[in-house]
């Protein structure tokens, strides 16, 4: 059990400053309460979601009674893939983004460079970009 001590007195109980013994931790009632309010809101919520995926299992299990006759391994490498396939298109989506803003970018700095003739140069390394020759693009 840990030692208490008080270490700044408040009027206000929730602002006394309270100290840990064994370990430097200085804290008030009010972040105890504001701790204990956070994780009521996790439990809350950590609830719910659980219930919800419950739904959705029994749900899948019901209209596809098939999933329950894959084991545990043919599962996990189907959430595995499933997570890759979709992370993939993503990460795609935003690549195509970036290089979107970043020609805008560029031309924008071409703009500004020659408005107020600017003579610096910067360059960014064109192997830094590219893709390991490994990786095909699907």
């Amino acid at each position: 059990m840990f030692k208490y001590k008080i270490k700044e007195k408040n009027e206000d109980i929730n602002q006394i400053v309270i100290e840990k013994g064994n370990i430097t931790a200085d804290f008030t009632i009010q972040d105890m309460k504001n701790e204990q309010m956070a994780l009521l809101k996790y439990l809350k919520e950590f609830r719910s979601n659980k219930d919800l995926k419950q739904i959705i299992i029994n749900n899948v299990e019901e209209h596809h009674p098939f999933v329950k006759d894959f084991t545990e391994e043919q599962l996990v490498a189907l959430g595995i893939y499933i997570t890759a396939k979709n992370e993939f298109k993503q990460y795609k989506d935003k690549i195509k983004e970036f290089e979107e803003q970043l020609k805008s970018s560029e031309e924008e700095l071409a703009h500004i460079k020659k408005l107020f003739d600017l003579k610096e140069n910067i360059v960014l390394d064109p192997e830094f970009l590219k893709t390991p020759k490994n990786v095909k693009d699907k």
